[in-house]
Order: C-alpha cells, then sequence, then structure tokens
C-alpha cells in the first residue's frame, strides 16, 4: 500500500515537471497568429471610417484572443466594441463594460458607439446589423451557405452604403 502511494507520487511529481516544461516551451515559443496580425493591419486602415465592422469567428477562444489583441492595440482609438457570443452579450465604452442584449447593441451599432462587434456564430442568423458596412471573418466556415450567413447580417435591405466590404482571412498555405 506505502509502495503504491509512493509510485503515485513520484509520477504526479513527473507529470508535474512536464507540464510546466510545456508551459515554458509554448510561451518561449510563442508566435504571434498571423490571422489576428493581419485583422489589426485592416483595423488600423479601416477603424476611423463612420460605420462600425463586425469581427466573426467560429471558436470562442479566437474571438477571444481577437478581442484581447485589438484593445491592446487600438486602446486609444477605441471609444466602443462589443461581443456577441451566445447568451454572452456586452459592450464595452471607454473601457467600462455593460452587459447588453441583441436589442441594444444593435442600437448601439447603429448610433456608433460601438466600432467593433465582435461575434460568434450566435450573431449569424436571427438579428439585422446593418450599421455596420464592413465585415472580417477571422475564419471562413466550410459551408458557403454560413458564410451566407454572416454576410447577410450586413447585406441587407436597409444598408445605407453604396458597398459593404468583406475581408475574409485564412491561414497561409492551407484551405
Amino acid at each position: 500500500k506505502n509502495n503504491l502511494l509512493n509510485i503515485c507520487k513520484q509520477e504526479r511529481s513527473q507529470i508535474d515537471s512536464l507540464i510546466q516544461y510545456s508551459d515554458y516551451l509554448k510561451e518561449k515559443h510563442k508566435e504571434p497568429d498571423p490571422k489576428i496580425e493581419h485583422l489589426k493591419i485592416i483595423l488600423d486602415k479601416i477603424l476611423d471610417e463612420d460605420k462600425p465592422t463586425l469581427v466573426f469567428a467560429h471558436y470562442i477562444a479566437t474571438l477571444d484572443n481577437a478581442y484581447s489583441s485589438v484593445i491592446e492595440e487600438f486602446a486609444s482609438r477605441l471609444r466602443g466594441v462589443g461581443m456577441y457570443k451566445g447568451n454572452e452579450i456586452w459592450y464595452e465604452i471607454n473601457g467600462k463594460r455593460y452587459q447588453s442584449d441583441k436589442y441594444n447593441i444593435k442600437k448601439l451599432l447603429e448610433t456608433g458607439e460601438i466600432q467593433i462587434l465582435f461575434c460568434s456564430e450566435a450573431a449569424s442568423e436571427g438579428i439585422n446589423l446593418q450599421a455596420a458596412d464592413k465585415m472580417i471573418n477571422i475564419d471562413v466556415p466550410w459551408l458557403p451557405s454560413v458564410l451566407e450567413q454572416r454576410i447577410g447580417r450586413i447585406a441587407r435591405l436597409g444598408q445605407e452604403s453604396d458597398e459593404v466590404r468583406i475581408y475574409n482571412l485564412w491561414y497561409p498555405d492551407s484551405y
């Protein structure tokens, strides 16, 4: 019994060491995500335009990473940003966060208080966001119909801009 307990403690110690080493390697070799870097390049050019921008991603972790990177890069130029991912809907004005709903988010886009709205697939149906006239897809969905649903949030009746711009990002040498 004692011998088994000692073996388990040794194994746990080795596993903890491996976890620490893998965390060290991840941090040491951390490279910026090329799509997030390109997102920032695009936003740098369009951020000060009158109409807001929608940023779509399928994966919540990607959306959160994009949000953090954009806030870090453009804090001095951002008045307001929003997040629309399922049941989690909020906005930040001048760095202060408020819980919201889809109706209020739509209103804040229309008034221009939100410059960028980060969206998961939850925002690709059932809400008209034509106050924005630019969309950046951090990932391009496998199904064209899902991409069309996203684009349909801004390319619809009631869009006041003469054109809408859609930016689709993908990794080099990938599908």
